[in-house]
């Protein structure tokens, strides 16, 4: 009778593990590509969206509504020519699969990449309310981590930040204010990373450029939302009332486009060799949180930041990737800079990325952390 149970046990582990390859292995979508929310509702995400980080919860499958809400006619101006806005949640109980030290929120698409020339992402962001739960939260990226941008609440004042080829090395960052709409633009050629960046209706204007490592990626599978993860595997302590984040204007296109401002003026600092910015240097942030360690992330697949297979092949709707979190803060140390491993779901932590070349994966989501 054990071994009919044994073998019962395992066939349904085979079917779930199945099933969820079948939810993520989406074909990537051709460029240009449309993510804007003006003609969406919560109920229609599908259409667009890879929607298993919202819906695939500890407990189950549940409906995405307690994270995520649709208002088409949200902007106006529209910017990017999309009036809609789209708010992603973080709580308690936004835990993907059974990663109980991560809280997160996000939605996904696998897009084609322009080998031959350039891939831009256009993405707006705004927060209405201060941050309540004061980590460090990756919002928009590819799972290769080739490029990253992170708002980090456990400095003060909070930071937009701006990372490339999986390093946790700030290339540019700018204070975070609420009731702002910051406009971002990262353009991805062989061997060039370009930030462009505006604030509130302005158009989109070249603020850095960086170098990578390696071939022009193939595809990407796109992120944005809000992730964080305790590195102690630990569960994040969150506050009762939920963080919520605002989207707009979302698309991948197949080239640089033309509605484009000149070199941006905005204030903000930067490092690296290579920059086209014309921001102004400012001091280092001091972190509020403990300096976290690396440890085996929470049950999911992972994928190596050193791995190089194809990102769109996303076989599993499990551990998308991620950033870290650390516990409420009580310790005031420097903002920690060490690389960030990634981790899916039922894997170990691999170790962390050295060099700017993009990874890719195989497995739906991947986690990241210092």
């Amino acid at each position: 009778m054990a071994h009919i149970h044994s073998i019962l046990t395992t066939g349904v582990v085979l079917l779930a593990t199945l099933l969820s390859s079948v939810v993520h292995a989406a074909d990537d979508q051709a460029l240009p590509w449309d993510g804007t929310f003006q003609d969406l509702a919560v109920d229609t995400l599908t259409d667009k969206y890879l929607t298993h980080i919202l819906t695939n919860r500890q407990n189950g499958t549940v409906s995405p509504d307690q994270w995520v809400t649709i208002t088409q006619k949200g902007r106006s101006p529209a910017f990017n020519g999309d009036t809609g806005v789209a708010t992603l949640a973080v709580d308690s109980e936004a835990i993907f699969g059974g990663q109980t030290n991560f809280r997160r929120s996000e939605l996904v698409q696998d897009v084609a990449g322009n080998t031959a020339g350039t891939t831009f992402f256009r993405v707006s962001l705004m927060k209405e309310e201060a941050y309540v739960n004061l980590y460090s939260w990756q919002v928009v990226f590819p799972e290769s981590h080739l490029f990253e941008i992170r708002i980090d609440a456990s400095v003060d004042p909070v930071l937009l930040v701006w990372y490339t080829g999986g390093s946790t090395e700030t290339r540019w960052s700018t204070e975070f204010k609420t009731e702002t709409w910051y406009n971002f633009g990262i353009a991805v050629s062989s061997g060039e990373l370009a930030l462009y960046f505006s604030e509130g209706d302005d158009a989109l204007a070249l603020t850095k450029t960086e170098t990578y490592n390696g071939a022009v990626p193939t595809d990407y599978e796109f992120h944005f939302g809000q992730l964080t993860l305790s590195n102690d595997g630990s569960a994040v302590k969150m506050a009762d009332k939920q963080d919520i984040l605002s989207f707009n204007g979302v698309t991948v296109e197949n080239g640089i486009p033309s509605d484009l401002g000149s070199t941006s003026s905005v204030a903000g600092s930067s490092t690296g060799s290579e920059s086209t910015s014309t921001s102004a240097n400012t001091p280092a942030p001091v972190a509020t949180t403990a300096t976290p360690t690396v440890t085996t992330a929470a049950p999911s697949t992972e994928t190596s930041e050193d791995d190089a297979a194809s990102e769109a092949e996303a076989s599993e709707a499990d551990a998308s990737e991620v950033e870290e979190t650390t516990e409420a803060p009580t310790v005031t140390t420097a903002v920690p800079a060490t690389e960030a491993p990634s981790t899916d779901q039922n894997s170990d932590t691999d170790a962390p990325a050295t060099n700017d070349t993009p990874t890719t994966s195989t497995s739906g989501c991947k986690a990241r952390r210092y």
